[in-house]
């Protein structure tokens, strides 16, 4: 039983972000491929398992851009968790 007007499923998709040399790229594509923009976006730092804040784009439906202030440095790695 749902108390919402509109119920459905939750579907997640994690992926791990690994900065390569030369560390220098800000932004990294995620592939969900839910057919919808109509997601929710999280990324955490996995060394500190906290929340971080970056910017986030919907280029197409099948696809997240993850985007950082500043490119992550060697040995920084984040999850990216998205939530249909």
């Amino acid at each position: 039983t749902c108390a919402l007007p509109i119920c459905f499923p939750v579907t997640i998709l994690a992926a791990t972000i690994t900065p390569a040399n030369p560390y220098t790229a800000t932004t990294f594509n995620i592939d969900h491929n839910f057919g919808t923009k109509d997601i929710l976006v999280t990324v955490w730092d996995i060394a500190t398992d906290t929340e971080v804040v970056t910017d986030v784009s919907k280029p197409t439906t099948n696809r997240v851009t993850i985007g950082f202030a500043v490119a992550p440095a060697m040995g920084e790695t984040y999850r990216v968790v998205v939530k249909q």
